[in-house]
């Protein structure tokens, strides 16, 4: 198992034609500065254009925020999409490139230059298409090239901050990348919204979130976190959750040892889709290998009734005859001998 249950690819080719026809709302693109004040005013001016990559201009939205006061000024650009910048400081200075609202749609353009008191060159700037960003970012995604996928993927969504199945793709490859702090920040910002009475894509999008949220606080050893995200979980799950839980049980907390949360992990699984045979298989094993090491009392005889329990129900829901089958029987005739 791999873990790849909520593939931001998939989201990307869902959305693409709901992403270019989103509308961008005047809040958006004139969002407020970050301050009123004027304390970065100097001498230097610079110059600048903004084209798509055919080579037209755009009337684009240029903001620059003096990184040292968190101040700033915008203008816009002219037809040919030549902007001019002035009376700056020298210094470190973060500028927002802004054409989202110029049809077809382009991602935002952002990042942070050096102004020095002379000699600075143009700023040039190419934005892409919407539809360019997502589709560079499906083919980075499959590739594996999370990172890349991840700044595509950003551009749209400083140009669309409200649209979250832009969100959820950008999360997976923070967990895809193993950066799983990011991913989770991610991932409950996601929550608060929907929480807050914003609409999710699909009705099951928290849920999906949720166990996604599990597999990286997992990996990440926060197991107290990883159950507060089980503990909202309270719909019958599909095939693939199901495996989601599977595969955070065996691939992450059995291989640590982590025995007794990989048992609550498969309970909630078992609990929410009974029928499902392999939470049986691996809870049983767990089962079995926490009585095999648990330190007996003297005279105390191992009680093997849980992983006996779990063991003959997966036998019970198993249709093929698996390497999984074959052990469980095998160990299962063990156990029965011993009781």
């Amino acid at each position: 198992m791999n873990g790849r249950h909520l593939s931001p690819l998939t989201a990307a080719v869902a959305l693409s034609l709901a992403v270019l026809a989103a509308p961008i709302s005047a809040q958006q693109q004139r969002a407020p500065l970050p301050s009123a004040d004027r304390n970065f005013r100097g001498s230097v001016d610079l110059k600048g254009t903004a084209t798509n990559a055919a080579g037209e201009g755009l009337r684009a939205l240029v903001t620059v925020r003096y990184m040292e006061t968190n101040t700033g000024t915008r203008v816009n650009a002219e037809a040919n999409g030549e902007f001019a910048l002035r009376d700056l400081r020298p210094g470190r200075w973060e500028l927002t490139i802004n054409a989202a609202a110029i049809p077809p749609g382009y991602g935002v353009e952002k990042f942070v230059i050096e102004v020095q008191e002379r000699d600075n060159d143009a700023i040039d700037v190419v934005l892409t298409t919407f539809a360019d960003l997502i589709g560079q970012a499906g083919a980075n995604y499959e590739s594996g090239n999370y990172r890349a996928a991840r700044e595509n993927y950003q551009k749209v969504l400083w140009a669309l901050p409200g649209n979250y199945q832009i969100q959820l793709a950008l999360a997976m490859t923070y967990q895809y990348d193993e950066m799983y702090d990011e991913a989770l920040d991610a991932f409950d910002a996601l929550l608060a919204a929907w929480a807050g009475g914003m609409l999710p894509p699909t009705p099951d999008t928290p849920t999906e979130v949720r166990l996604e949220a599990m597999m990286s606080a997992g990996k990440a050893t926060q197991y107290l976190r990883m159950h507060a995200y089980s503990e909202e979980i309270g719909v019958p799950l599909s095939t693939n959750a199901v495996r989601t839980l599977v595969d955070l049980s065996a691939n992450t907390l059995l291989e640590r040892g982590q025995r007794n949360h990989a048992i609550q992990v498969l309970g909630l699984a078992i609990a929410q889709s009974p029928n499902s045979p392999l939470p049986y298989y691996y809870r049983g094993i767990s089962h079995f290998n926490a009585e095999r090491e648990r330190e007996l009392a003297d005279g105390e005889l191992e009680n093997w009734d849980d992983a006996i329990a779990d063991l003959t129900k997966f036998l019970a829901l198993s249709a093929n005859d698996t390497p999984q089958v074959r052990q469980a029987r095998d160990l299962l005739t063990t156990l029965q001998r011993e009781r």
